[in-house]
C-alpha cells in the first residue's frame, strides 16, 4: 500500500522519499544567498564592513527568513498534501498548551540556569588538549562580543527592536527550521518521538557553535520539541523560544538602565554547597513531563 504522501492530490509536487534532499539542497542554496546578499550590502556600504549593530541585525533578518524558514516551508509545499500542516503552522496552541509551556519553562528555569553556570566553569578537555580549549573559548568570546554589540544601545526603541528581531522572529525562524523542519522529517521518516526530540535538539545546539553553552543549549532544545511535539503546533515551541530570546534581551536592557542587578542567567545559581535549586527545579521539570505523558499527548 502506498505512503499517503507519495499519492498525488493537490498541491504535493514531490514524492516524499525526496523531502530530505529538497530540505538539505534548499538550505544550502539560501545560504549562499544570504551570503551574497550581505556581501553586496556591505561592498555598497549600505552595512559596515565590520561588526555592528545593524549589520548583526540585518544578517540575523535575513538568515531568519531565507536560511530557516524558506527551505521548511519550501520543503513540505513540495513534498506533502498538507504543508501548512505538517510542521504544525496551522494548528492553534490553545490556552491550555500555552498555560502548560509557560509552567514548563518557569519550573524548569533555575535548573538550565544552574546547567548554563556548570557548562561555562567546568573544564571537560584534557591538559593536553589545551590549544582547542583555548580555540573554543575564543569562539565564546566572539559570540559575546556579537551579543554584546546588539545590546550595546541602550534605548528603548533599540530594546523593542531587539526584541522583535533576536526574540520573537530569531526564534520563531529557528523553531521552523529544527523543529517544523528536522525534527517533523525524522520522525515522518520514522524515527521515534524521542529521538527526533534529541536527534534536532543535538543539531541546534551544535549549529551555534558554542561549546561552553553547549549542554544548556541541548537541553533547552529538546524542551522546545517536546512542547512542539506534545502539541502539534509550532507556535507553542515558538512562543517558548521567543519568551526565552526576550527575557535575556529586556533584563540585559534592563541592567543597562541600573534597574536590575543581577544577571538573568546568575538567578537561582549555586556556586559551591549544595544544588537546591536546581534538585527541585529538575525534579519539578521531569514530573511534569512524565505526567503529560502518562495523560496522553
Amino acid at each position: 500500500m502506498a505512503h499517503p504522501d507519495n499519492i498525488r492530490k493537490g498541491q504535493l509536487i514531490l514524492p516524499a522519499n525526496y523531502r530530505w534532499g529538497v530540505f538539505v539542497v534548499s538550505t544550502i542554496v539560501m545560504f549562499l544567498i544570504t551570503m551574497i546578499i550581505l556581501g553586496m550590502l556591505q561592498a555598497t556600504g549600505i552595512l559596515g564592513s565590520g561588526i555592528s549593530r545593524s549589520s548583526v541585525l540585518t544578517s540575523s533578518l535575513l538568515q531568519g527568513l531565507l536560511v530557516f524558514i524558506m527551505p521548511t516551508v519550501l520543503t513540505w509545499y513540495l513534498t506533502s498534501k498538507y504543508p501548512w500542516h505538517e510542521p504544525g503552522i496551522d494548528v492553534m496552541p490553545g490556552w491550555r498548551n500555552i498555560l502548560r509551556m509557560l509552567l514548563l519553562y518557569a519550573v524548569s528555569f533555575p535548573a538550565m540556569n544552574q546547567v548554563v553556570w556548570f557548562n561555562q566553569h567546568i573544564q571537560l578537555l584534557p591538559d593536553s588538549l589545551s590549544g582547542l580549549e583555548a580555540a573554543l573559548r575564543t569562539m565564546e568570546e566572539r559570540a559575546q562580543l556579537t551579543t554584546q554589540t546588539i545590546l550595546a544601545d541602550t534605548s528603548a526603541g533599540a530594546m523593542i527592536v531587539n526584541v522583535l528581531i533576536i526574540g520573537i522572529f530569531t526564534g520563531t525562524a529557528e523553531e521552523m527550521f529544527f523543529r517544523g523542519g528536522i525534527q517533523r522529517m525524522m520522525q515522518k521518516s520514522g524515527l521515534s518521538a524521542a529521538w527526533s526530540i534529541w536527534l534536532a535538539a543535538l543539531i541546534f545546539s551544535a549549529v551555534h557553535m558554542q561549546f561552553y553553552g553547549f549542554i544548556p543549549r541541548l537541553l533547552l532544545g529538546a524542551m522546545f520539541g517536546y512542547v512542539y511535539w506534545q502539541s502539534g503546533s509550532i507556535w507553542i515551541s515558538a512562543s517558548m523560544h521567543a519568551l526565552n530570546n526576550s527575557l535575556v534581551v529586556v533584563c540585559a536592557w534592563l541592567q543597562s538602565r541600573g534597574l536590575m542587578s543581577t544577571d538573568i542567567d546568575n538567578l537561582f545559581v549555586t556556586e559551591s554547597g549544595f544544588c537546591w535549586w536546581f534538585v527541585v527545579s529538575a525534579f519539578l521539570t521531569i514530573a511534569l513531563i512524565i505526567y503529560r505523558k502518562a495523560h496522553g499527548k
